[in-house]
């Protein structure tokens, strides 16, 4: 007699890895919002007049992760719950069932995330400029003192360790 067992089986910590990643990109989206809202109104045209230093930037690019991250994090429950596996298998019984568009877009999604991911460094590194002269300035150029965005900075720098 064979017995069915549950999607996830005795790997039952997923479940809260995967609540704990909707917790973080929550919180994590609603400080880019709060940031945006609060510290970049709409001044100057289209253009956001914030003023943090990288403040517009960084929840630009934190919104556009959190929503990157939050349908990959989808994308992954749903082809779990199909039988998708996480790890690397050929032959014809290898994700039997799991559309092959799905798994592609699994590929595409985790590739976005990592490109994302690399750019929120470099942002993170660039940050470290703000108050200071930069070479296409010139000499005269005396950069307005704007404090650094301090809570989205800080979610930027935990959600990239």
């Amino acid at each position: 007699r064979v017995r069915a067992s549950p999607p996830l089986g005795r790997r039952r910590w997923v479940l809260l890895v995967w609540a704990a990643e909707a917790v973080w990109l929550s919180g994590f989206a609603l400080a880019c919002c709060i940031e945006l809202w609060n510290f970049c109104p709409f001044e100057d045209g289209p253009l956001l007049a914030c003023s943090h230093c990288f403040g517009g930037v960084l929840s630009s690019w934190g919104l556009a992760l959190a929503s990157v991250w939050a349908f990959h994090l989808q994308l992954s429950v749903l082809l779990a719950s199909r039988g998708f596996s996480f790890t690397v298998r050929f032959g014809a019984a290898a994700n039997k069932g799991v559309p092959q568009a799905a798994r592609s877009l699994l590929l595409v999604l985790s590739a976005a995330l990592v490109c994302l991911l690399v750019l929120g460094c470099v942002l993170l590194a660039a940050s470290g400029s703000c108050n200071r002269r930069m070479p296409w300035q010139g000499f005269a150029h005396v950069a307005p003192a704007r404090p650094k965005a301090p809570l989205v900075l800080l979610l930027t720098g935990v959600t990239l360790l």
